[in-house]
């Protein structure tokens, strides 16, 4: 969360590194941590309209396909009220912003606020994030 190389605004950025050779990996920003729906959580977020962040990759991956998601499927108790994702993004070495659309949405329990997974691709893929705002 501190990565200083080349950040979009500001002193830092994310630097994302997934290294496995397996075919999938991710990560997901949660409230509270590590909640799969399986206890009361989340934000509110009702009214928001819009998740808006910068991304790039690293100018010494070959390629690097990002899904970026808000909110997961879940069958569990507590789960999203809402799931929305992009489609599988091909990054470039240049900063750029992308937006998930969230109107029309129920928001109303959001636990996974920021979530992105790489799927069965030459590895390590690095990628930075910047500047993840709701609007």
């Amino acid at each position: 969360e501190s990565c200083k190389v080349d950040p979009h605004k500001g002193d830092t950025c994310i630097m994302a590194s997934y290294t496995d050779e397996r075919n999938m990996g991710g990560l997901a920003w949660q409230a509270p941590p590590d909640n799969w729906g399986d206890v009361p959580g989340g934000y509110d977020l009702t009214g928001v309209k819009r998740l808006t962040f910068w991304a790039k990759k690293d100018e010494q991956v070959s390629e690097a396909y990002v899904t970026f998601k808000v909110g997961l499927e879940s069958k569990a108790k507590y789960a999203d009220t809402a799931s929305v994702s992009t489609e599988k993004l091909r990054l470039t070495s240049k900063w750029k912003k992308y937006t998930i659309p969230l109107e029309d949405q129920d928001l109303s329990r959001i636990i996974t606020a920021f979530a992105w997974t790489v799927e069965t691709q030459d590895v390590p893929v690095v990628f930075y994030l910047d500047d993840i705002q709701y609007e």
